[in-house]
């Protein structure tokens, strides 16, 4: 999917990602509280996005996603959409 199909979803958005000493990506955020939130990645702002994981917010909207997909080697972009 591409990037531009889905505008950016102002209830849900990412707050903090960091990398762990082994290479994952963590990735934090917030949204409406019991929602089905879905992670998207891309390695250009132009290039097709693909799903990496979907997750349930907590009862307070926050969640936690880690990217343990193996030989990322190019930059990420990530996006996360409400489902």
């Amino acid at each position: 999917m591409s990037w531009k199909q889905f505008p950016v979803d102002p209830l849900v958005r990412i707050e903090a990602i960091s990398r762990s000493a082994n290479g994952i990506m963590m990735i934090d955020g917030h949204g409406p509280p019991n929602m089905l939130v879905e992670l998207d990645a891309a390695t250009s702002v132009d290039s097709n996005a693909d799903t990496v994981t979907t997750v349930m917010t907590d009862a307070t909207g926050a969640f936690h996603i880690e990217d343990t997909r193996t030989g990322i080697s190019s930059p990420q972009f990530y996006r996360v959409v409400l489902q």
